[in-house]
């Protein structure tokens, strides 16, 4: 008698076909494994993408601030100059030369990318590890600092308006205040 192929006991294809499927399966699974790379590509491309335009915002911010604190340097400078404090002239000198260079700092940000500012940075790091650090841990107490000054502004901004809501509750006559 001749036999029939029979299937195999789990519903797949007969073993004749086992090679053609396996290859199929690979191929269905490598266009799977590509798809998602070229989607995750694209995500990590949009997410670069936002990071420097949210890095250019800041660069801009930063630049602002540092011309502000420039020109205040710089002021202070031609008033030391004009009241004529006695011994205060190369005190003076020093104030005009940091409102320059902060000035000079802020045209500089402005002028280039966050791109060749990180790579600066970088190149900075690795050839001066511990000025590197220095300004970091200077860098990172001055924003804590901030964001705690921030904080306490907004718990008593919050304070404030607590106390203006139990002022209007008490002025409508309602005893109790929970």
């Amino acid at each position: 008698m001749p036999s029939e192929p029979t299937s195999q006991a789990d519903g797949a294809a007969p073993s004749a076909t086992g090679p053609l499927r396996d290859s199929l399966d690979t191929a269905v699974k490598s266009l799977r494994t590509v798809a998602t790379k070229v989607q995750d590509s694209d995500v990590m491309h949009d997410v670069a993408t936002h990071a420097e335009s949210v890095a250019d915002i800041g660069k801009q911010r930063l630049a602002e601030y540092v011309r502000a604190v420039g020109g205040v340097v710089a002021q202070s400078a031609y008033s030391l100059k004009e009241t004529g404090l006695g011994g205060l002239g190369d005190g003076a000198h020093l104030l005009e030369r940091a409102g320059t260079e902060a000035e000079r700092f802020a045209d500089t940000l402005n002028a280039r990318g966050s791109r060749e500012l990180l790579a600066d940075a970088e190149v900075f790091a690795r050839a001066h590890p511990l000025w590197f650090l220095g300004a970091a841990f200077a860098a990172g107490f001055g924003v804590a600092r901030a964001l705690k000054t921030a904080g306490a502004d907004i718990a008593t901004a919050g304070e404030s308006s607590d106390t203006g809501d139990r002022a209007a509750i008490a002025a409508e006559g309602v005893d109790h205040v929970q």
